[in-house]
């Protein structure tokens, strides 16, 4: 399973830095059943060297491909901070570790009654720019933004 970065149409599921030449039939399944169900391969969203993107090393030794995925849920998506490949783990296989760092975020901290207010103050000074004349997947993305930058 290969996925390249060609992203027409689903530049929801699929980022730019896809490393196939192209994509393979079970790379076209796994983005179609990402496309369906809210999803993103977490992989194709960074840029690494090639060494540190491919998951598979062949018998042979000659040839590697980027053949493991880490697929998240959109609405948690701007959490995953970066898909790597570490090569030296020696686990027995011909499969590279493959880790995924996830942002988290401190909502335990909204508990304290100065940290919610100063939260609440700062993101209905975001909202007070909001324009009426934008789409709805405009606002979205601007409402979005907003929670984000001001948590």
């Amino acid at each position: 399973m290969q996925i390249d970065s060609d992203r027409r149409g689903q530049n929801v599921a699929v980022g730019p830095h896809g490393t196939a030449k192209e994509t393979t039939k079970n790379g076209k399944r796994l983005t179609s059943l990402c496309v369906n169900n809210g999803l993103k391969i977490g992989n194709t969203f960074f840029q690494h060297k090639h060494i540190h993107k491919k998951t598979w090393l062949s018998p042979d030794s000659n040839t590697r491909n980027e053949i493991d995925y880490i697929s998240i849920n959109n609405r948690w998506g701007s959490s995953l901070s970066d898909v790597r490949v570490f090569r030296g783990a020696d686990v027995s296989t011909d499969h590279c570790l493959l880790v995924g760092k996830i942002r988290p975020y401190a909502v335990t901290k909204l508990k304290d009654p100065q940290t919610s207010c100063r939260y609440d103050l700062e993101l209905s000074n975001r909202f007070t720019v909001l324009q009426e004349d934008l789409s709805m997947e405009e606002k979205w993305e601007l409402f979005s933004t907003s929670v984000k930058a001001s948590a």
